[in-house]
């Protein structure tokens, strides 16, 4: 559940302010032997800050993870594992890569999960952690702005 981090210095005359909510979307451009080029996405991220020097602006931006760290009030919430990862996609505005069959086809993928009242999950990142540990992988924001589940030797 870790976040990616985008920072940038741009020799560009812009209002730093003008960037607030601002998102960058990254592209690699790869020539190719016929000399087309092909353009390979590197992600999207949003900018947290923006700050000027004289010439320089510097951006810090993240992926969409960070939209994860809202607060989660369920008090007693139970699931199968794409219902609890289908309620923090809604709550926190970010899309998810799978279907519901394809998580309910890893292993505990179609167990009910619980969340009791005596719990230390405190934010939707908590409980896409403990969801990412009983389906035996983790998370990561792929390279579209969505979100999607991994595990060692299976690609996201």
């Amino acid at each position: 559940m870790y976040a990616a981090e985008m920072g940038i210095s741009l020799f560009l005359d812009i209002d730093r302010y003008t960037l607030e909510d601002a998102e960058v979307e990254l592209s690699y451009h790869l020539r190719l032997a016929d000399g087309t080029y092909e353009a390979v996405p590197m992600g999207i991220f949003e900018v947290s800050e923006a700050n000027r020097t004289v010439h320089v602006l510097e951006l810090k931006a993240y992926d969409r993870m960070l939209r994860f760290d809202r607060a989660f009030n369920g008090f007693e919430t139970i699931g199968t594992a794409y219902g609890m990862m289908a309620l923090c996609s809604t709550a926190c505005g970010v899309e998810l890569a799978q279907t519901q069959a394809e998580i309910e086809a890893l292993p505990n993928g179609s167990e009910l999960l619980s969340i009791y009242p005596e719990n230390d999950i405190e934010t939707y990142r908590d409980v896409l952690y403990f969801t990412a540990q009983v389906l035996g992988g983790f998370f990561c924001i792929n390279r579209e702005g969505s979100w999607s589940f991994g595990s060692m030797g299976r690609p996201l």
